[in-house]
């Protein structure tokens, strides 16, 4: 198991958010770090003090989460979805996924089809569009 494995599982308290955050920015984290980030970030995301802490990290997660839904693994796609879904839900994050350009690949995403995850990208695409 890697270091960085390990470190992920221990990601809690004030830091949790940006450590998981820190962790998909990196180019050299492998796939199931990734997916093990977005799972943990998603479930922190469950109130609006850590989505605020999440729309407010610098660089932006926005952009990262976006370029993750083109990745070539659908756990990562609809994980990413997901946590979009769930930082459109305040008002700033709505303003962050618009100037980032998420709801096109959104679309992109609502058009195949994607099984699992097409409430996801549906919730997220209305709540951009609304």
């Amino acid at each position: 198991m890697d270091e960085n494995f390990k470190s992920l599982s221990l990601a809690y308290g004030r830091r949790a958010v940006q450590k998981l955050i820190e962790t998909l920015s990196t180019d050299e984290t492998k796939r199931e770090n990734v997916n093990l980030a977005l799972s943990k970030l998603d479930c922190l995301l469950s109130n609006q003090e850590n989505k605020m802490q999440a729309i407010s990290y610098e660089p932006p997660v926005v952009p990262v989460l976006t370029e993750l839904l083109t990745a070539d693994d659908a756990q990562t796609r609809d994980l990413s979805a997901r946590i979009i879904s769930s930082l459109s839900l305040v008002f700033q994050g709505r303003l962050q996924v618009r100037e980032t350009g998420t709801v096109a690949p959104l679309t992109r995403l609502v058009g195949m089809g994607a099984p699992l995850s097409h409430l996801q990208h549906c919730r997220a695409y209305s709540l951009m569009s609304g």
